[in-house]
């Protein structure tokens, strides 16, 4: 597609002078424009220097407040600057998609796979200053400097710490508007995880020889098949990459540039030696780019090292644990008596015996059984101060409620109603809302920590954890590597974190109770209190049956419930006294209705699964777990099933008309 860009000049005597157009006003109404020159540096390329327009000096740390129409008239004015550009700042929450090398200079005309990301932004876009990239420009934020290489190509992506050089050509067949864009700024960042802000053209080296890089390459490593670096290597097999040699080359690059240590010419010498080396392998400026894409974003530690060397990280590395120097191990923390420090003091509580202060704690269920409005209710009342919620007594506190999912009119609203519910007229002031719905996870996450650091939140409820998270929650290592980021620092910060999360499928013949938060174990495992919510509405009732999954600190409570009765404008929340809840009576497990199916007479497993409703799976494990202490084979058979029955006297010479009390000490078995 072509597209023939028109503009005028800013100062067309100052050599090399870029063309400007005329940007959006939403640029242009931002005060944080400045005024550079351009060098040309020795690969060609064009280099914006942030410069004086007055003095013509090079400034490290540009004074960022001149107005778009300041900065405009200096540079046409001024003999030392040639264009203007935009300093991006963080409360902009604007970020700057960079493509290079995707776009004729002379005929305008861009390449395929750069239109892919123009349609998917669908939002204004601009020729760079070169002629051969271009600029999209939406709303939405990323942290720092993204390089993701996306398909074969590298997607630079700003939001801070960075100026952009702004032509104000506009790419014809665009909008011609910023659009809100952080939906699919959220997706890249989950698909293409962010890359470290270090960017190096190659690492340290290591020891291994070129067949040693290859043997161990042919092996694989964690993430990447070894089969498929073959096919690459040895047969220039491109087919997993549809057929793009470029993205086969970079894949490969990739590959050798990480078992070579980030050697640039050994990774270079192997790749120009392997089955994909064809005319363009040699192609100085095509090596080049290969090279740069592959490294980018990539400090030493992203290198295979063959022997541990002091100042790196043994985290993924493969080495003995003895070959790290005994003067770097006898530093930092080390091992100490249990008794030197005396008995920590008790742990402290936001709800006492259910959410421990400056820990994580999570409130799971299934969709629509209340889990929201409880956690709502439950900041409410702390930031309120009041005495106890649903009989737990409270510690007040300030409260950040962090919402991932409804808007800030939707989440009011309820918080007005259940207020109201209380006694009290609006929302108490030490509740604080933020919304994370137009902000990537890390960007939420930061700002919320930054929040309870200076105005002195004690506890955050983040609602919740399913949209939340970048990554796979059902892999123990995204979910290990979700809490290690963005839960334990509140930890560290003495902020108790409450957790909103999913609860696990219920399939057709299991129980509610038995499950779990969605995903992988370690959403248990990492969190220090949990509460499962399950739901039952009769109209404009909700009854939640609250249980105490687990707690790593002291005595599980017993379950309780709450109602929740919607009024106009209202929202009540009272506890429910025993023997009057919704959920009286599904306390039976499956081993009391066997048990109560016996009472009637011998029976055969399947035959207890058609009177109990459960699986003969499920009937089975609780025989085996009852037999020889409640029950016994009679000896009759059909074919491999058995026959049961109560035991027709127990251990102590009693009989089960007489053992009145034997379902309450069946608990270990249900």
């Amino acid at each position: 597609m072509n597209s023939n860009i028109s503009a005028i000049v800013v100062n067309p005597n100052n050599g090399n002078s870029p063309s400007q157009g005329h940007p959006p006003k939403e640029l242009t109404d931002l005060d944080s424009w400045l005024t550079y020159r351009l060098e040309t540096k020795p690969d060609g390329k064009l280099n914006k220097i942030p410069t004086d327009a007055r003095t013509g000096r090079k400034k490290d740390k540009v004074a960022f407040d001149l107005s778009y129409d300041q900065a405009l008239n200096l540079a046409a004015s001024s003999p030392h600057v040639q264009g203007v550009g935009l300093s991006l700042q963080p409360d902009y929450l604007l970020t700057c998609i960079d493509l290079d090398e995707c776009r004729n200079p002379d005929t305008g005309e861009i390449e395929d796979w750069a239109w892919k990301f123009i349609r998917m932004f669908d939002s204004y876009t601009e020729a760079s200053v070169s002629g051969t990239g271009v600029h999209i420009f939406v709303w939405g934020a990323v942290l720092g400097k993204n390089c993701p290489v996306i398909d074969g190509h590298k997607v630079e992506l700003y939001s801070q710490d960075r100026f952009i050089a702004v032509t104000g050509n506009h790419v014809p067949d665009t909008p011609t508007d910023i659009r809100p864009a952080q939906r699919v700024l959220n997706i890249i960042a989950k698909e293409h995880p962010k890359t470290p802000t270090l960017t190096v053209t190659g690492g340290q080296g290591n020891s291994l020889d070129d067949a040693a890089v290859l043997d161990r390459a042919r092996k694989g490593r964690r993430g990447r098949d070894g089969e498929e670096f073959a096919r690459l290597y040895d047969l220039g097999n491109t087919s997993a990459y549809g057929g793009d040699d470029s993205r086969a080359d970079l894949a490969l690059v990739n590959d050798l540039a990480f078992w070579t240590g980030g050697d640039r010419e050994q990774t270079i010498r192997l790749w120009q030696g392997s089955a994909l080396s064809r005319d363009k392998t040699f192609r100085e400026d095509y090596v080049r780019r290969t090279w740069d894409t592959a490294v980018s974003g990539k400090g030493p530690d992203d290198f295979y090292q063959s022997s541990l060397s002091p100042s790196l990280s043994i985290q993924g590395r493969e080495g003995s644990l003895d070959s790290i120097p005994a003067a770097n191990l006898e530093q930092g923390i080390q091992a100490e008596p249990f008794g030197k420090r005396g008995r920590p003091d008790p742990v402290s509580w936001i709800i006492k015996d259910l959410i421990p202060a400056g820990y994580p704690s999570t409130v799971f269920g299934a969709g629509g059984d209340g889990k929201s409005f409880l956690s709502l209710d439950l900041a409410i009342h702390v930031a309120a101060g009041a005495d106890s919620w649903l009989g737990f007594n409270i510690a007040p506190a300030r409260v950040l409620y962090l919402d991932f999912e409804l808007d800030r009119n939707v989440q009011a609203t309820r918080a007005y109603d259940l207020a109201a519910g209380m006694g009290l007229d609006a929302p108490p002031d030490n509740l604080l809302y933020l919304s994370a719905l137009e902000m990537d996870t890390h960007t939420a996450f930061a700002k919320a920590l930054h929040i309870c650091q200076n105005q002195d939140v004690r506890l955050v409820v983040v609602d919740s954890i399913g949209p939340a998270m970048l990554g796979d929650a059902e892999s123990s290592a995204d979910v290990i590597g979700f809490m290690d980021r963005y839960i334990k620092p509140f930890r560290a910060a003495g902020v108790a974190v409450l957790m909103v999360d999913h609860q696990a499928k219920v399939i057709k013949g299991e129980n509610a109770k038995d499950k779990l938060p969605f995903g992988s174990v370690y959403k248990t495992n990492l969190s220090r209190s949990i509460i499962q919510v399950r739901g039952k509405w009769d109209e404009c009732v909700l009854n939640a049956q609250l249980r105490h999954v687990k707690t790593n600190f002291g005595p599980k409570q017993d379950e309780f419930e709450a109602r929740f009765t919607f009024y106009k404008d209202k929202i009540t929340v009272r506890p429910v006294k025993d023997g009057q809840g919704a959920f009286d009576g599904e306390n039976v497990t499956a081993a009391d209705k066997i048990l109560e199916a016996l009472r009637n007479g011998p029976q055969y497993p399947e035959d207890l699964a058609e009177i109990t409703g459960y699986k003969l799976k499920t009937i089975q494990n609780k025989l085996s777990a009852l037999r020889g202490k409640t029950i016994e084979y009679t000896g009759e058979h059909k074919g491999s099933s058995r026959q049961v029955r109560l035991k027709t006297e127990f251990d102590d010479g009693s009989s089960p008309d007489t053992q009145e009390s034997f379902v309450i000490d069946l608990a270990d078995y249900q």
